[in-house]
């Protein structure tokens, strides 16, 4: 009522004043609570108490009602460093409320909890990196709590992303692309060499890079944080992300090479560091040069000539290190091959140069497309071509050589083709030569005229067509005795050729030639000495230890040709000769030894071709008181038989033949103290078989006809008188056993008689002309008209 106070109390503890006294003046009331009374969330009774003037106080019935009080943030703690995600939880929460949680007093709600189910909260916040102040509330029904009391916290920023490692030589570039934009990124060495120190980075646009320059070589161990400022002059630092870095000496750069046989290898590098250079199976290709200035150079250590593709590992060392390898391909093309020569060659010239060993050279030339291999030998080529060159026109030769299969740029040459210049090669340079000379030479060409000029006298000698290229031969006649001059020069197709070089040589008369006897040959004591020289020439021969010539002023004839009998005595003698031609006369041949021997036996006897027996006698005609050696023609060195010479110039010799019958070739030669003649052979038919006569017997008579009997071989006989082998019996009957018979066939004179018998013998290997010795009867007796028959 009007005119009273009042102020709201606990109903369970009339002592507790929620509210300060108020007083009424109508019948309507408010009262705020104690600033210094913190309602707990939950169900509250309360009354009213109130007064009046001079009347005891009073209490309102009580009042029942939950009450929506502010939350507590309980945890985390203040001024505590959080990520931008965090929980937040407290309590003085009311069942069925929500929590909100605002920046500051601000509107910027960053979290919001679930219904509570009871006094106790927890609830979820998302807020941006730095220093950040919140504040919650509850609400419920659409009713909201007042705002806690704020509580600061200190928002770090996210662990950094592993950074990117960059290194150039020995400068290391750290990097990152997501960090906080406005952080600050700093890197701290855990471990490694060296005391160098980082610089920071800022953070624009969620990038930064930290370039660390002269660092160590190296293994190292970091720690890397991004912070930002509290606003208190501290800073807030994210949690630190740990990473190792080797900082390794890098393989060098900007490699290269020249493209020489013995190439030069370079390129960029580290300061000090030694580059090792190296073939891809490990065998050192160059000595190993140090980087000064960031560059280095070194020559292989041998010439490589053209390669394709030939692999080398290049590394850097320095401080222990050594870099990963730079794979470096060579390829070095074949340079352009040395033309060296163009050697004339008639109409086609000898090309010859210099390549890199064993390459394949090709030719090609200006007046044709075609392309020829050369020959290669090593490092030099050579190359002819067989199709002749027009004469006196400008040629261009281009070669090019291929090699690990690369062909090189090509080389060129230009050339002319003139007709080739003849050179003379006989007669030798102040040679004496004969009226008769065949001049010889070289260079020729086929088909062009060379001609032979005296050049004393400028006169043609004589001339000739050539059938073909190089040698040529060409003959003159009938040239006076005296000194020449002379040269060859060739034509064809109306251009000539220069002239060779003169050739001087001196016609004289040559010495004559002597055939018979020649130089240690014999002579038979009468003979013939002969040999050539120049016609109409004559010769004049003499004889060692002769004040005479053996023959003087002998004429030689048209042919060229002359031959004198003489006769010398038997032993050893020396000629020489010489001749004489209109006035002029040769130098004397060179002493000639040879032997005078004697003459070659004549034999008379057997004939040639004469049927004998193993027993024979040979007879003949040689110089009385030399010896006579006979022997079979396949064994000269085994006589069979000897004898001296009669006075008469007669020989004769028993001699037994024991060899295989057929023909048996026998020589016969004359012999003087050491000089033997000449051979004679004389060819006979040795009866191979010695038949027999058994019939008639000896002393027995007989008239006409005879019959005879005896043993043989199978083949065919024949029986003659004894006195003349003419005079047949029995002429070439037929033998078909072992033995055989005939009968006399002409009249017999009466008186003492013998006959003789002798065959051929059929399938002797020996063939037709092998027959039988002779067999001779004993005497017999032939009846005249008054004698008694036997």
């Amino acid at each position: 009522m009007p005119g009273s106070s009042l102020h709201v109390v606990r109903a369970d503890n009339y002592s507790v004043g929620l509210t300060a006294p108020v007083e009424l003046t109508t019948n309507t009331w408010e009262a705020p609570l104690k600033t210094s009374v913190v309602l707990s969330s939950g169900p509250l009774t309360v009354a009213a108490q109130y007064t009046y003037p001079e009347i005891p106080s009073g209490y309102s019935p009580p009042l029942t009602f939950r009450v929506l009080g502010i939350p507590a943030i309980i945890s985390p703690s203040a001024n505590t460093v959080q990520d931008q995600q965090f929980t937040l939880s407290g309590n003085n929460g009311l069942a069925g409320s929500k929590v909100e949680v605002f920046k500051d007093l601000g509107t910027d709600k960053v979290g919001e909890s679930s219904v509570l189910t009871g006094s106790g909260w927890t609830c979820s916040v998302i807020v941006s990196v730095g220093p950040v102040s919140l504040t919650v509330r509850q609400v419920l029904g659409g009713k909201e709590s007042q705002r806690s009391g704020a509580r600061l916290f200190k928002i770090r920023p996210p662990v950094l992303a592993a950074p990117t490692v960059a290194q150039t030589n020995n400068t290391v570039t750290f990097s990152g692309t997501t960090a906080h934009t406005g952080a600050t990124v700093r890197i701290s060495k855990l471990t490694g060499p060296g005391e160098l120190v980082l610089p920071t980075a800022l953070v624009i646009n969620s990038r930064w890079e930290i370039i660390a320059t002269d660092w160590p070589f190296g293994t190292y161990r970091f720690s890397a944080i991004q912070d930002v400022p509290d606003n208190a002059g501290g800073r807030i630092p994210s949690i630190a992300y740990e990473f190792n870095v080797t900082i390794g000496i890098p393989a060098p750069t900007d490699v290269r090479f020249t493209t020489a046989y013995t190439p030069v290898i370079s390129g960029n590098g580290i300061n000090g560091a030694k580059v090792i250079i190296r073939f891809s199976g490990g065998q050192d290709a160059a000595s190993p040069p140090t980087v000064v200035n960031g560059q280095w150079s070194s020559t292989v250590l041998q010439q490589w000539g053209p390669v394709k593709d030939r692999e080398l590992l290049i590394t850097q060392e320095r401080d222990g290190q050594t870099s990963e390898p730079f794979s470096l391909k060579v390829t070095i093309p074949p340079q352009a091959p040395e033309i060296t020569q163009i050697t004339d060659n008639g109409l086609s010239p000898d090309i010859t140069g210099t390549c890199w060993p064993n390459a394949v050279v090709t030719l090609t030339f200006s007046d044709s497309v075609t392309t020829h291999p050369a020959t290669v030998n090593g490092g030099n080529w050579s190359f002819r071509r067989t199709t002749d060159f027009a004469s006196g026109t400008e040629h261009t030769v281009t070669v090019t050589q291929a090699f690990a299969q690369q062909t090189s740029v090509p080389a060129s040459r230009t050339f002319t083709v003139a007709l080739p210049r003849p050179t003379i090669n006989e007669p030798a340079t102040d040679a004496e030569v004969g009226r008769d000379l065949t001049v010889r030479g070289d260079n020729g060409m086929n088909g062009a005229t060379l001609k032979i000029r005296d050049a004393q006298y400028d006169r043609e000698l004589n001339s000739k067509t050539l059938t073909a290229d190089g040698g040529w031969s060409i003959d003159i006649d009938r040239l006076d005795i005296r000194p020449y001059f002379i040269d060859a020069r060739q034509t064809l197709a109306g251009r000539d050729s220069e002239p060779s070089e003169v050739r001087e040589f001196t016609v004289v008369v040559l010495p004559p030639q002597v055939d018979v006897p020649a130089p240690g040959a014999d002579l038979p004591r009468i003979g013939s000495v002969s040999g050539t020289g120049m016609p109409g020439a004559y010769v004049t021969v003499r004889l060692a230890g002769q004040e005479q010539p053996l023959i003087e002023n002998l004429e030689v004839d048209e042919h060229g040709d002359w031959q004198a009998r003489v006769e010398l005595e038997v032993g050893d003698h020396e000629l020489w000769a010489l001749q004489r031609f209109d006035g002029h006369a040769s130098r004397e041949t060179p002493r000639q030894a040879f032997r005078v021997v004697p003459l070659a036996p004549f034999i008379e006897s057997p004939a040639d071709g004469e049927r004998v027996d193993m027993d024979m006698v040979v007879s003949g005609f040689a110089d009385p008181g030399h010896t006579v050696i006979l022997a079979a023609a396949d064994a000269p060195q085994i006589p069979l038989g000897q004898t001296v010479v009669r006075s008469d110039r007669s020989w004769s010799m028993a001699i037994t033949l024991e060899r295989a019958g057929g023909r048996q070739p026998l020589i016969a030669v004359q012999w003087q103290d050491r000089f033997n003649s000449a051979t004679t052979q004389r060819s006979v038919l040795l009866a191979a078989y010695q038949p027999q006569i058994t019939a008639p017997a000896e002393g027995t008579w007989h008239s006409h006809p005879v019959e005879l009997e005896g043993a043989g071989k199978i083949g065919r006989g024949e029986v003659v008188d004894w006195f003349n082998p003419e005079s047949r019996q029995a002429t070439d009957f037929p033998i078909t056993s072992d033995n055989w018979g005939a009968i006399s066939g002409r009249a017999l004179l009466p008186g003492g008689h013998w006959f003789r018998f002798w065959q051929s013998i059929a399938n002797d290997p020996g063939g037709a002309d092998v027959r039988a010795c002779w067999a001779e009867t004993r005497r017999i007796e032939i009846e005249g008209a008054d004698d008694p028959l036997d």
